[in-house]
């Protein structure tokens, strides 16, 4: 209820005000906003959006008390964190999100969950994209700043390979065919058996490159490993035989 909550923010401010005597206390701030957390969960599974978003604002606000008044804690970095995860992924205000995301892999690049914020970085600039629905250099250049910080620092992990997916991706769609030819190909180096993800932006990027025999390479590549019934093979099976000049 709100006479709850308006109890709760009130115990938040007294633990605030004790900090300097108590400093563990911080971490009573974080376990606060995780509760505010699973109740706006709770009304997001039960249809109640309006209690789903108050409760996450709420634990926005919490951590956002923390990381102003607190800043000498160890759990600024967890602060961050999980303020950008429940703004960019719960309340989708990708912006703010974001620059929380920015900060905690700036200034605690150490932390657990580095990797994580690096990748949403990625992500979520992706989704603020949509939402703008318009061009923007600094997006595009943040995308993909952020989603090559993960493949350089953290190569052997899944994140890596679904970075270079996505980076090929944007690069396509951007008309940069050999940026995206370059991160299919890493794509593949590390899952070589999931080519149906890549063959028509990968195909395609070759062929615009003039790389005629690299395309059709991949084009028979994709014809021995895919199942019979798959939908693209009439089109592959054409572009082969354009490219050979049998059609």
């Amino acid at each position: 209820s709100d006479g709850d909550a308006n109890e709760v923010m009130a115990g938040v401010e007294q633990i605030v005000t004790d900090y300097n005597d108590i400093p563990e206390s911080a971490q009573d701030l974080l376990i606060i906003a995780e509760r505010f957390s699973g109740k706006g969960w709770e009304g997001r599974m039960a249809g109640d959006e309006e209690k789903a978003v108050h409760n996450w604002q709420k634990a926005v606000e919490i951590r956002e008390k923390l990381i102003k008044h607190l800043p000498k804690s160890s759990y600024l970095a967890q602060a961050h964190y999980t303020t950008g995860v429940v703004l960019a992924q719960n309340l989708h205000e990708y912006e703010q999100g974001i620059e929380y995301f920015k900060k905690a892999v700036g200034n605690w690049p150490e932390y657990r969950y580095t990797l994580d914020a690096l990748y949403s970085i990625g992500s979520y600039s992706e989704k603020l994209k949509r939402q703008k629905n318009t061009e923007d250099p600094n997006l595009d250049t943040q995308i993909e700043e952020a989603y090559q910080a993960v493949i350089e620092k953290y190569p052997e992990h899944e994140c890596a390979e679904l970075a270079c997916k996505k980076l090929g991706w944007h690069y396509f769609k951007k008309g940069q065919w050999s940026d995206s030819a370059q991160y299919y190909e890493m794509f593949l180096e590390r899952s070589p058996d999931r080519l149906d993800k890549a063959v028509n932006p990968l195909g395609l990027s070759y062929e615009y490159m003039g790389e005629k025999d690299l395309a059709i390479q991949i084009y028979r590549q994709f014809l021995s490993i895919t199942d019979p019934a798959d939908s693209r093979l009439d089109t592959i099976k054409n572009r082969i035989e354009r490219l050979e000049g049998t059609n």
